[in-house]
């Protein structure tokens, strides 16, 4: 949601942190790590959606994202990647307009969108799409973004997102001017005297490139075995009762779907009061019952599926818009052999509750933000390892969204739907949004695995 603050600023050219460079390396041709968005629009007071003044509303408001005009360049095989200035970046190549001549129906436009989502993001050119669809035959029009996870979490894409809407249709479009055209970025020589300078003041950093390139074969051995410890304090017990089988535990090819539901926040608010528990908790019962139901339905066991949820560790000096991520995760056991959604509802009150006393999250965290102490392959292997099908069967992300009505180029958003992405060995995820009144559910799933 766009509000009256200065351009956010950035470096010019900034390496990418441990965790946002993990996302790139998860990245395969059938598992694409950006991070989604449906919206649903009623028509504008002037009909169907104004796609020119949304291209102005976008170019004049990328100056508040700054990220959206940088690309990625590796100054070497053994350094992490770098952001720098897309000179040839073009906002508009970014947009794709879909049914302007002869509007599609709604289920042409969820294929649309679905296909649009199958698409791997191009790492030669900003890493962020739009898909809009100006009018359906029903007189809706969508609106589909893709950011990818190097760049934003999902609450970061919430708010990335928010910024092509508006709190009133008024015709405030252009009020943030125009944008800035991106300087060239360094050349790769120039980068990689940047990247070496920067390792000559980091001691830490520059041992473990020197490991990577083989010239200290006895720190690498000391740094593994530091960060081993600290990944067993985390993911030992994890490890040690892998997660169950299951039929969303399967390899996964390139194409996507997603489902999406629509429930009032006042029903899920009543049985968050009535029982005494989070709104996450009622939300994590209602996904439990999903996949007792799918499970019920195909015959597969009643197994207790470990789901993976991104907890928000972004503090209250955070700007609106950051840049990269600011996650842990924590694992609960989905406990579908539990027939009574309310009992579910409590269960999982009391495993989340445990998990935030028992201070895995923090580790979790602590984990994470060592991860720079290695290089940059062995980081890679872990953060697969990490993801793999042994240590959770989906994900599960609850993100709060606005709680007022929104406007794109003046028309209402009726529905905004978050979509996580898949990683290797992972068939299901569900994304869940509060917006306007309504909770948001988006099942995105490979529909060929399920």
């Amino acid at each position: 949601m766009r509000g009256a603050r200065a351009p956010t600023k950035l470096p010019a050219v900034e390496r990418l942190n441990a965790l946002d460079a993990s996302f790139l390396q998860l990245e395969t041709d059938a598992a694409h790590m950006h991070v989604g968005w449906l919206s649903v629009l009623e028509p504008g007071p002037a009909g169907p959606l104004d796609v020119g003044r949304l291209m102005t509303q976008v170019e004049s408001r990328l100056d508040h994202v700054p990220r959206f005009g940088q690309r990625l360049m590796w100054p070497s095989s053994v350094l992490d990647p770098w952001w720098v200035e897309d000179a040839a970046f073009d906002p508009r190549a970014h947009v794709q307009t879909v049914g302007r001549r002869w509007p599609p129906s709604r289920a042409d436009a969820a294929r649309r969108c679905d296909e649009f989502l199958s698409r791997r993001l191009d790492r030669d050119r900003p890493l962020w799409e739009l898909l809009v669809v100006p009018r359906t035959r029903s007189g809706e029009a969508v609106l589909a973004g893709k950011v990818h996870h190097a760049m934003v979490d999902g609450v970061a894409a919430v708010e990335l997102g928010a910024l092509l809407f508006d709190v009133s249709d008024g015709a405030e479009g252009g009020a943030g001017g125009a944008w800035s055209r991106r300087p060239a970025p360094p050349s790769l020589e120039r980068l990689a005297l940047r990247a070496a300078a920067e390792l000559a003041h980091d001691p830490l950093r520059a041992a473990r490139t020197a490991v990577h390139a083989g010239l200290a074969p006895r720190q690498t051995v000391q740094t593994v075995a530091t960060v081993g410890r600290a990944a067993r304090s985390v993911a030992g017990d994890l490890l040690g009762r892998p997660a169950p089988p299951s039929l969303l535990n399967r390899p996964i090819g390139p194409r996507r779907a997603v489902i999406t539901a629509r429930v009032p926040l006042a029903a899920l608010n009543e049985v968050k009061l009535r029982l005494g528990v989070k709104l996450n908790d009622v939300v994590l019962a209602l996904a439990a019952g999903a996949l007792r139901r799918l499970a019920l339905d195909v015959g597969e066991p009643l197994a207790e599926l470990r789901a993976m949820v991104p907890v928000n560790t972004r503090d209250g000096a955070t700007p609106a818009a950051p840049a990269g991520n600011r996650i842990a995760f924590a694992f609960v056991g989905l406990p579908l052999g539990e027939p009574r959604g309310v009992r579910r509802a409590e269960l999982l009150a009391e495993r989340m509750a445990a998990i935030k006393r028992d201070g895995s999250i923090a580790a979790a965290d602590a984990l994470m933000r060592s991860l720079g102490a290695l290089p940059a392959p062995l980081r890679a292997q872990l953060a697969r390892a990490a993801a793999g099908p042994r240590v959770y069967n989906l994900v599960i992300s609850n993100v709060p969204g606005p709680r007022v009505p929104l406007f794109a180029a003046g028309a209402p958003v009726r529905e905004i739907y978050p979509v996580i992405p898949l990683s290797e060995g992972h068939a299901l995820s569900l994304g869940v949004l509060t917006y306007d009144g309504h909770a948001h559910f988006a099942w995105h799933a490979d529909p060929e695995a399920l």
